[in-house]
C-alpha cells in the first residue's frame, strides 16, 4: 500500500501542534493548584471516590478528569491534562479549515502563521495549563464547526456534545460566532447588493458564509450523536446522573449572569472591568494586536480590491471584542474568543512579510537590520534591569526608550537609502516581530510555569497558590520520621480552603474542623496565621507557609508600573498558615513550654 507523502504545509502544521503540546505538557504538574483550580479538581476527585455531590458547571471536565483519577491516581498533572490537550490540539484546526477556503498562497501561509500563533500565545498557554479553564469549550466548539464543514455530521455531533458539556463558556462562543456571522452577512449585503436582493459575489470569489446543507441522514446522524454524547459522556456511562443536572442548570445560570454578574462570581472568579481586559490584550498580546490593526486599515483601504478576508475577520473580531466588554460577568477566559480572530487577522497581515519572492541579498540585509533591532532592545532591557536597583524613574526610562527608537529609525533609513526600500521594510517588520515575540515568550513562560510573581499577572485568577508543595513535603517528612509512612500522620486543619483540601487529599487522617476541642492534642495542626492559639505555642513547634497571594494595588497598574512591566514586580497580599507539629514528634522533644514560632 502506498503511503501518501506529507507536504511542507502539513509538516509545518504538525510542528505547530508538537510545539503547542510541548509548551503545555512540560512541567504541567509542578505548580500547586490555585483556589479556583482546586475547586474543580476536588469535584473530580469526589466523583472518582464515589462520593455523591452536586457537580459544577463543567460536567465534561469533572467527569473525564475523575476517570483519569480513578485509573491513574490524583495529581496536579492529571488535573490540568484535559485543558492542556485541548490547547495543544487547537493549532491543528487551521490545517483543516484553511486549505478548504482556497488555493491562494497568501491565505495558506496565513493559516500556518495562525497555527504557530495559537501555539505560543501567552493567554492560550495560561488557560491550557489551568484546571477547569474554558479552553475545552473553545476547542470542541471549533472542532464541531470544522467537522461539520468537512461533511462529517456524526463526528460533528459528538464534538458539539462535548462542547456543551465543557461549561457555559461555549454559550459565549456561540454568541460570538452568531454575532460575527450576522455582522458579516449584513455588511457584505450592503457592500455587494444586486437588483434581485441576492448577494453579489465578492471580487475575491469568497466562499459563501453559511454552514453546509445536510441531507436528512446527515441531520439525523448529527442529532443522534449529539444526544448520545450528552447522555453517555454527560453521565459517565450512566454512572453519574448528576452530570446532566449540572448541564441543565448551568445554561440558565449563564443567561441570568448577564443581568446579575454575581452569579458566577460566587465560584471564586472575580468579575473584571472592561479596561482590565483592554490592558490584558495590550500587555500580553502586542504582536497580534499591532498587525491586526494594520490588516484592518489595509482591508478598509482596499475593501473592493482584495480586502474581503480582512473585512470578515475584522467583523468577527469586533463581535468577539464587544461581547467580551459588554457581558457583565466578565472573566479572563472570555478573551480566548477574542484571541482567535485577533490572531487570524494578524496572520493575514504577517503573511505579507515572508521572504518568499525576494532576492537573497535583500533578505540578508533585512535579517541584519532585524538582528540589530533585537540587540538594541536587549540593551534597553539589560539597562532597565541594572537601573531598577536605583529606582528608575519614568522620565529616565522614556529617554532610554526614545534613544533606542531613534537609533532604530536611523538604521532603517540608512538601509532604505543605501540598499533598497523592500530591505528596509522587511528588516523593520522582522525586527519588530522578533522583539515582540521575545516579549510574548517571556510573558508566556511566567504565566505557564508560575514564577513567584504569579499573583501579579493579569491572566492569573487570584488568589494564586502559595507554598503548598513545601507544606506537603514537611508533613511527609514528619510522618515518615514518626510512622514509617509518608501520609499516615494525624492532621487537623482549622484554615479550610479548596487548595488545602486538595494538597492534603492523600492524608487519610486529615480532618477539617472549625476549631480544636478542649485538651485535644493531634500530631499536627494547621491554622491561619491570624488565629490566636496560645496553647499551641506551649506544646507545639510552628513553621509558617504562604497559603495564598493576591494583588495588593488599586487601579489597573501598580504604582511602579515600569518594574511591573519588566519583571512583574508588584506588591501582593500574602495569607499564611502555620503548621504546628507536636514537640514530641521531634528527637528529644517534649511537650513543655517552647519559644514562640
Amino acid at each position: 500500500m502506498r503511503i501518501k507523502s506529507l507536504t511542507l504545509e502539513q509538516l509545518l502544521y504538525a510542528l505547530a501542534g508538537l510545539l503547542a503540546l510541548g509548551l503545555r505538557l512540560w512541567g504541567l504538574g509542578t505548580p500547586a493548584l490555585s483556589e479556583h483550580e482546586a475547586q474543580w479538581a476536588l469535584q473530580a476527585l469526589n466523583v472518582a471516590r464515589g462520593q455523591v455531590q452536586t457537580l459544577g458547571g463543567q460536567p465534561g471536565y469533572i467527569l473525564f478528569t475523575s476517570l483519569l483519577f480513578g485509573l491513574l491516581g490524583s495529581s496536579n498533572f492529571l488535573a490540568r491534562l484535559l485543558p492542556a490537550l485541548a490547547g495543544g490540539l487547537l493549532p491543528l484546526l487551521p490545517g483543516w479549515i484553511v486549505p478548504r477556503l482556497g488555493r491562494a498562497t497568501h491565505l495558506r501561509a496565513a493559516g500556518v502563521i495562525l497555527a504557530f500563533g495559537l501555539a505560543i500565545d501567552p493567554g492560550l498557554l495560561a488557560l491550557s495549563r489551568t484546571a477547569g479553564s474554558p479552553l475545552m469549550a473553545v476547542f470542541f466548539a471549533l472542532l464541531a464547526l470544522t467537522l461539520l464543514g468537512r461533511g462529517l455530521p456524526l463526528w460533528a455531533g459528538i464534538a458539539a456534545g462535548l462542547a456543551l458539556l465543557s461549561g457555559p463558556s461555549v454559550l459565549q462562543g456561540l454568541l460570538v460566532l452568531l454575532a460575527g456571522w450576522g455582522l458579516i452577512r449584513l455588511v457584505e449585503t450592503w457592500l455587494y447588493p444586486t437588483s434581485d436582493g441576492a448577494d453579489q459575489p465578492a471580487p475575491e470569489s469568497l466562499p459563501r458564509l453559511s454552514l453546509p446543507r445536510l441531507d436528512a441522514p446527515g441531520k439525523r446522524a448529527a442529532v443522534i450523536a449529539l444526544l448520545g454524547t450528552l447522555l453517555l459522556a454527560g453521565t459517565l456511562l450512566l454512572r453519574v446522573p448528576q452530570g446532566l443536572g449540572a448541564l441543565v442548570s448551568t445554561f440558565p445560570a449563564y443567561f441570568e449572569s448577564l443581568a446579575h454578574p454575581a452569579v458566577f462570581a460566587t465560584l471564586g472568579t472575580p468579575v473584571l472591568t472592561a479596561p482590565y481586559q483592554l490592558l490584558t490584550l495590550l500587555v500580553y498580546h502586542p504582536l497580534p494586536l499591532l498587525f491586526a490593526l494594520i490588516a484592518l486599515v489595509r482591508g478598509l483601504i482596499a475593501l473592493r480590491h482584495g480586502g474581503q478576508w480582512a473585512l470578515r475577520l475584522s467583523l468577527w473580531l469586533l463581535a468577539a471584542f464587544l461581547l467580551a466588554l459588554l457581558v457583565p460577568d466578565r472573566q479572563t477566559g472570555d478573551l480566548a474568543w477574542v484571541l482567535l480572530p485577533l490572531w487570524a487577522l494578524a496572520a493575514l497581515e504577517l503573511a505579507r512579510y515572508l521572504p518568499v519572492g525576494h532576492q537573497q541579498p535583500t533578505t540578508l540585509v533585512a535579517g541584519g537590520l532585524a538582528l540589530l533591532m533585537v540587540v538594541m532592545a536587549a540593551v534597553l532591557q539589560f539597562n532597565q534591569f541594572s537601573l531598577a536597583r536605583f529606582e528608575i524613574t519614568p522620565p529616565l526610562y522614556a529617554a532610554m526608550l526614545g534613544g533606542v527608537l531613534v537609533f532604530s529609525l536611523v538604521a532603517i533609513a540608512l538601509v532604505g537609502m543605501g540598499w533598497s526600500g523592500p530591505a528596509a521594510r522587511l528588516g523593520a517588520v522582522w525586527g519588530i516581530c522578533a522583539v515582540l515575540l521575545l516579549g510574548m515568550f517571556s510573558a508566556g513562560s511566567r504565566l505557564a510555569y508560575r514564577t513567584p510573581n504569579a499573583a501579579a499577572e493579569l491572566w492569573s485568577t487570584p488568589p494564586s497558590a502559595g507554598q503548598m508543595a513545601e507544606l506537603v513535603d514537611t508533613l511527609q517528612d514528619l510522618s515518615a520520621w514518626n510512622t514509617g509512612h509518608t501520609q499516615e500522620l494525624e492532621v487537623v486543619v482549622t484554615a479550610d480552603s479548596p487548595a488545602l483540601r486538595w494538597a492534603l487529599r492523600d492524608f487519610p487522617q486529615a480532618r477539617f474542623v472549625s476549631g480544636l476541642a478542649v485538651n485535644e492534642t493531634p500530631a499536627v495542626v494547621i491554622t491561619a496565621l491570624e488565629a490566636e492559639l496560645p496553647a499551641l505555642e506551649l506544646a507545639y513547634r510552628g513553621q509558617d507557609f504562604i497559603w495564598q497571594e493576591s494583588p495588593a494595588w488599586q487601579g489597573l497598574l501598580p504604582a511602579d508600573a515600569i518594574s511591573w512591566l519588566s519583571a512583574r514586580q508588584a506588591p501582593v497580599i500574602e495569607q499564611r498558615v502555620i503548621l504546628w507539629a507536636r514537640a514530641d514528634l521531634f528527637p528529644g522533644g517534649t511537650t513543655g513550654p517552647l519559644s514562640a514560632p
